[in-house]
């Protein structure tokens, strides 16, 4: 018996809880008698229920972060009383499968239940009338919702990646839905708009890949849908395409004026769509992502084209961007890997960050005299893109500006150019001529690094730039080592000499094996000016020669 009663004991021992969470887990403060919970030890396990009294004190409100990062915490019940939960309440509790929101709660906080990546299903309240931003983000095992009729207010990204979401019934009360609210919830296939609904926000259903139709109820007197495809009442702005719907063609109703951001992102079935010449705006990232996309007339009506507007179309091989257009925004044709040509046009003043990154097969483009800005990276890895004129007006190239363009040739490079990037030119490997004129003063880090072009100065007066060629050589010329690039370091002075005039000495070294330098032997009559550029001229061995100088 006593074995039994021993075994017992064990057992109970063994299904218990190493360490289960209770009030001496909290960190609380208490203000005019109302108490606050402000913290809990992240050591804390299994199930907690949150005591509706601390030392006779109501708990009415769960502080910002109080549980975030609590991940052994597999249950909380949060008691009656409570009206708010803060900012990241209860984030990353990554144990957590259930917990209880008291009726007496009006308000969610904004990322409060984020990344709570095992959580099945929530019932909201009566009580609640907002749910805050990115509330529920990245509950990826969500699957139910419940939502009670006081709800008013879904605020944006509030279910973003809500990936295992497979349907939710929104009440009548709800007014405002925010951009991003039900983004990539990848399981949602339809949903309703209740006619309560004034706003929506841009993007509200944004990568919903299996969405295959939009309803909006009858009595809704600001949206509609036609077909499955979400308007407002007007049908002067398309807001969502569903991601999901069939067929490969789409005419955009003649009614429409703008295009909506995010409004066809990810419509993947889509291979043409006809813009109407009643089109004057497409929103940002309007056809992000849309890799079937093959045809596509942007109207002479459009005057503005949004950032990201069609970023990732990789099958789309060429666009004319109308007159009128005064900007390339950010990132608009990036990753378009198929884009052979564009036509971009003389209204066109700026072009964004971004703006044709990785555009592989892009071969050739002319940009016009009324450029004056061209952003980072803005035709970074277009590897086919063979030369380049960048117009007069252009006072600067940007950061990794043409880095990786491996098939760039030749670049015609303005007097109006004040200063080089860094890795503005990087790795652009086929670049064997490049004339820099004297009217840059600003070269960055690792501008021309592993690049076998030939830098001229025209003339190389200006103390800051040589200084910073100094850096521009020894960055590409990375794959020597450090003792190395110090023995075949040039030897000069550069300054005034007794005429007043700028005076440069330096010594040139050569290697047939990019292993042992050794100093070149010039006589006089070997150094010539053509044009402003210091010429040298030698007889040529029966073997490649390199050469290093560096400007201290």
């Amino acid at each position: 018996m006593k074995f039994l009663s021993g075994l017992l004991a064990l057992f109970l021992f063994e299904v218990l809880p190493l360490y289960a969470a209770d009030l001496s887990d909290l960190t609380y403060t208490t203000t005019d008698g109302e108490v606050t919970i402000t913290d809990c030890d992240e050591a804390a396990t299994g199930e907690l229920i949150i005591p509706d009294t601390i030392e006779g004190n109501p708990v009415t409100r769960i502080g910002n972060s109080a549980f975030l990062f609590c991940s052994s915490l597999t249950d909380i019940t949060i008691p009656d009383g409570v009206t708010i939960t803060g900012f990241f309440a209860f984030a990353y509790c990554t144990s957590l499968t259930s917990i209880t929101i008291p009726d007496s709660v009006i308000s969610i906080g904004d990322f409060a239940f984020e990344a709570c990546n095992i959580l099945t299903n929530i019932t909201i309240p009566v009580s609640v009338i907002s749910i805050g931003h990115f509330a529920f983000n990245e509950c990826i095992s969500l699957t139910s919702i419940t939502i009670g009729d006081g709800l008013t207010s879904i605020e944006s990204g509030a279910f973003y990646r809500c990936i295992s979401l497979t349907s939710i019934i929104l009440p009548d009360t709800v007014t405002s839905i925010g951009a991003g609210a039900f983004g990539h919830c990848n399981s949602i296939t339809s949903i309703t708009i209740p006619d309560s609904v004034t706003n929506m926000g841009g993007a509200a259903f944004t990568g919903c890949s299996a969405l295959t139709r939009i309803e909006v109820a009858a009595g809704n007197v600001n949206y509609t849908e036609v077909n499955g495809v979400l308007f407002n009442t007007e049908m002067t702005l398309l807001h969502t395409y569903p991601a999901a719907k069939t067929g490969a063609n789409y005419v955009i109703p003649d009614s429409v004026t703008s295009i909506g951001a995010d409004a066809f992102q990810g419509c993947t079935n889509l291979t043409g769509i006809t813009i109407p010449d009643s089109v004057t705006n497409i929103g940002g990232a309007a056809f992000r992502d849309c890799t079937s996309l093959m045809d596509i007339t942007i109207p002479d009506s459009v005057s503005t084209i949004g950032n990201y507007a069609f970023s990732r179309c990789t099958s789309l091989t060429n666009i004319t961007i109308p007159d009128g257009v005064t900007s390339i925004g950010n990132d608009t044709f990036a990753f378009c890997s198929s884009l052979t040509s564009i036509a971009i046009p003389d209204s066109v003043t700026s072009i964004g960050d971004q703006a044709f990154r990785d555009c592989t097969s892009l071969m050739d483009i002319t940009i016009p005299d009324s450029v004056t800005n061209i952003g980072n990276s803005a035709f970074s890895r277009c590897a086919s893109l063979t030369n380049i004129i960048i117009p007069d007006g252009v006072t600067s190239i940007g950061h990794d500006t043409f880095a990786f363009c491996s098939s760039l040739t030749s670049i015609a490079i303005p007097d109006s150019l004040t200063s080089i990037g860094d890795q503005a030119f990087r790795d652009c490997t086929s670049l064997m001529d490049i004339t820099i004129p004297d009217s840059v003063t600003s070269i960055g880090r690792k501008a021309f690094r592993e690049c076998p072009a030939v830098v001229e100065i025209r003339p190389a007066t200006q103390n800051q730039l040589a200084a910073q060629l100094a850096a521009v050589t020894a960055e590409r010329d990375a794959r020597f080592t450090e003792d190395q690039i110090r023995a075949l370091s040039a030897e000069y002075t550069i300054g005034l000499n007794e005429a007043g005039n700028v005076q440069m000495k330096f010594k040139l070294f050569e290697s047939a094996d990019l292993s042992t330098f050794a100093p070149l032997t010039l006589n006089a009559d070997s150094v010539s000016v053509v044009n402003g550029t210091i010429c040298l001229e030698f007889t040529p061995e029966d073997r490649a020669a390199f050469f290093r100088f560096s400007v201290e």
